[in-house]
Protein backbone atom coordinates (compact mmCIF):
# COMPACT_ATOMS: atom_id res chain seq x y z
CA UNK A 1 0.00 0.00 0.00
CA UNK A 2 1.39 3.26 -0.75
CA UNK A 3 1.06 5.97 1.82
CA UNK A 4 -0.36 9.10 0.30
CA UNK A 5 0.92 11.37 3.31
CA UNK A 6 2.76 14.61 1.55
CA UNK A 7 5.00 16.84 3.58
CA UNK A 8 4.83 20.17 3.20
CA UNK A 9 8.47 22.52 4.83
CA UNK A 10 8.23 24.61 6.90
CA UNK A 11 10.88 26.83 7.77
CA UNK A 12 11.43 27.60 11.66
CA UNK A 13 11.25 31.07 11.36
CA UNK A 14 8.11 30.77 9.58
CA UNK A 15 7.21 28.36 12.20
CA UNK A 16 7.15 30.76 14.98
CA UNK A 17 5.09 33.30 13.15
CA UNK A 18 2.05 31.22 12.98
CA UNK A 19 -0.30 29.83 15.43
CA UNK A 20 -0.96 26.48 13.61
CA UNK A 21 1.99 24.67 12.59
CA UNK A 22 2.37 22.60 9.46
CA UNK A 23 2.84 18.85 9.65
CA UNK A 24 3.03 15.75 7.22
CA UNK A 25 -0.22 16.22 6.09
CA UNK A 26 -2.80 12.96 4.66
CA UNK A 27 -4.96 13.68 1.95
CA UNK A 28 -8.14 11.75 1.03
CA UNK A 29 -7.87 10.39 -2.68
CA UNK A 30 -10.32 11.79 -4.70
CA UNK A 31 -11.61 8.93 -7.22
CA UNK A 32 -12.57 9.49 -10.72
CA UNK A 33 -15.22 6.82 -12.78
CA UNK A 34 -13.47 6.16 -16.15
CA UNK A 35 -15.02 3.33 -18.43
CA UNK A 36 -11.86 2.19 -19.27
CA UNK A 37 -10.62 2.10 -15.63
CA UNK A 38 -10.64 -1.24 -13.47
CA UNK A 39 -9.88 -1.83 -9.63
CA UNK A 40 -6.42 -2.19 -9.34
CA UNK A 41 -6.12 0.93 -7.68
CA UNK A 42 -7.80 -0.57 -4.71
CA UNK A 43 -4.65 -2.94 -3.89
CA UNK A 44 -2.27 0.16 -4.23
CA UNK A 45 -4.49 2.98 -1.77
CA UNK A 46 -5.73 2.50 1.59
CA UNK A 47 -8.94 4.62 0.92
CA UNK A 48 -11.82 2.27 -0.46
CA UNK A 49 -12.60 2.58 -3.82
CA UNK A 50 -16.24 3.68 -5.22
CA UNK A 51 -18.16 0.87 -6.92
CA UNK A 52 -17.61 0.82 -10.63
CA UNK A 53 -14.42 1.46 -12.80
CA UNK A 54 -12.38 3.42 -11.26
CA UNK A 55 -9.48 5.33 -13.73
CA UNK A 56 -8.31 7.77 -11.95
CA UNK A 57 -7.07 9.04 -7.91
CA UNK A 58 -6.23 12.08 -7.61
CA UNK A 59 -3.93 12.44 -4.66
CA UNK A 60 -3.88 16.04 -4.14
CA UNK A 61 -6.09 18.11 -6.32
CA UNK A 62 -6.88 21.94 -5.74
CA UNK A 63 -9.57 22.22 -8.95
CA UNK A 64 -12.42 24.43 -8.12
CA UNK A 65 -15.16 20.84 -8.93
CA UNK A 66 -12.18 18.36 -6.45
CA UNK A 67 -10.17 20.04 -3.82
CA UNK A 68 -7.99 17.58 -1.60
CA UNK A 69 -9.04 17.21 2.14
CA UNK A 70 -7.06 17.13 4.95
CA UNK A 71 -7.56 13.36 6.55
CA UNK A 72 -5.18 13.95 10.09
CA UNK A 73 -4.27 16.50 12.26
CA UNK A 74 -6.11 19.61 13.33
CA UNK A 75 -6.05 20.90 9.97
CA UNK A 76 -8.61 17.59 9.19
CA UNK A 77 -11.16 19.20 6.74
CA UNK A 78 -9.42 22.20 5.24
CA UNK A 79 -8.63 21.76 1.77
CA UNK A 80 -5.67 22.57 0.05
CA UNK A 81 -7.09 25.75 -0.82
CA UNK A 82 -7.57 26.66 2.44
CA UNK A 83 -4.29 25.61 3.44
CA UNK A 84 -2.47 27.87 0.30
CA UNK A 85 -4.30 31.03 1.62
CA UNK A 86 -3.30 30.56 4.97
CA UNK A 87 0.16 29.10 4.74
CA UNK A 88 1.37 30.12 0.88
CA UNK A 89 4.92 30.56 1.56
CA UNK A 90 4.98 27.50 3.78
CA UNK A 91 3.67 25.52 1.24
CA UNK A 92 5.01 26.72 -2.07
CA UNK A 93 8.29 28.80 -0.84
CA UNK A 94 9.67 31.19 -2.63
CA UNK A 95 6.82 30.42 -5.64
CA UNK A 96 4.06 31.57 -2.98
CA UNK A 97 3.33 35.14 -5.19
CA UNK A 98 3.34 33.29 -8.22
CA UNK A 99 0.62 31.04 -8.26
CA UNK A 100 -3.01 31.45 -7.16
CA UNK A 101 -3.51 27.71 -6.69
CA UNK A 102 -1.02 24.52 -5.66
CA UNK A 103 0.38 24.17 -8.84
CA UNK A 104 0.00 20.77 -9.54
CA UNK A 105 -2.17 17.93 -10.03
CA UNK A 106 -1.16 14.56 -8.34
CA UNK A 107 -2.30 11.06 -9.59
CA UNK A 108 -2.81 7.62 -10.36
CA UNK A 109 -4.14 5.81 -13.29
CA UNK A 110 -5.60 2.46 -13.76
CA UNK A 111 -5.92 1.79 -17.53
CA UNK A 112 -7.51 -1.35 -17.73
CA UNK A 113 -9.09 -1.53 -20.98
CA UNK A 114 -8.14 1.27 -24.46
CA UNK A 115 -11.26 2.79 -25.91
CA UNK A 116 -10.83 4.78 -28.97
CA UNK A 117 -10.81 8.78 -27.71
CA UNK A 118 -14.53 9.33 -29.05
CA UNK A 119 -15.30 6.58 -26.22
CA UNK A 120 -13.38 7.61 -23.64
CA UNK A 121 -13.69 10.90 -23.01
CA UNK A 122 -16.70 13.55 -23.14
CA UNK A 123 -15.12 16.40 -25.10
CA UNK A 124 -15.34 14.63 -28.49
CA UNK A 125 -16.52 17.73 -30.11
CA UNK A 126 -13.08 19.76 -29.77
CA UNK A 127 -10.67 18.34 -32.09
CA UNK A 128 -7.48 17.23 -31.16
CA UNK A 129 -5.13 20.29 -32.99
CA UNK A 130 -2.63 20.36 -30.77
CA UNK A 131 -0.74 18.37 -28.16
CA UNK A 132 -1.79 19.64 -25.10
CA UNK A 133 -5.39 18.74 -26.27
CA UNK A 134 -4.23 14.91 -27.00
CA UNK A 135 -3.19 15.47 -23.18
CA UNK A 136 -6.40 16.69 -21.92
CA UNK A 137 -7.87 13.66 -23.53
CA UNK A 138 -5.84 11.19 -21.80
CA UNK A 139 -4.33 10.20 -25.26
CA UNK A 140 -0.25 12.20 -24.82
CA UNK A 141 2.23 9.04 -25.48
CA UNK A 142 -0.39 6.14 -24.60
CA UNK A 143 -1.18 5.55 -28.21
CA UNK A 144 2.94 5.51 -29.17
CA UNK A 145 5.30 3.07 -28.29
CA UNK A 146 7.82 5.87 -26.52
CA UNK A 147 6.68 5.18 -22.81
CA UNK A 148 8.97 7.61 -21.01
CA UNK A 149 7.09 9.91 -19.14
CA UNK A 150 6.60 13.41 -19.91
CA UNK A 151 6.11 16.81 -17.68
CA UNK A 152 3.42 19.11 -18.30
CA UNK A 153 4.28 22.67 -17.36
CA UNK A 154 2.53 24.37 -14.56
CA UNK A 155 1.30 27.18 -16.41
CA UNK A 156 -0.15 24.97 -19.13
CA UNK A 157 -2.49 23.83 -16.51
CA UNK A 158 -6.20 24.37 -16.79
CA UNK A 159 -6.34 25.45 -13.43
Amino acid sequence: MIDTTVSLAVDDRERASNQALLYPLRFEPIYQYRPWGGRHLASLLTAPLPSGPIGEAWLLSDRDDHQSCVTNGSLKGRTIGQLLQQFPKQILGKLAGRFRRFPLLLKFLDVHEMLSPRASHKREHRPAASGRDREDRGLGRAGSRDTKPHLCRPEASNY
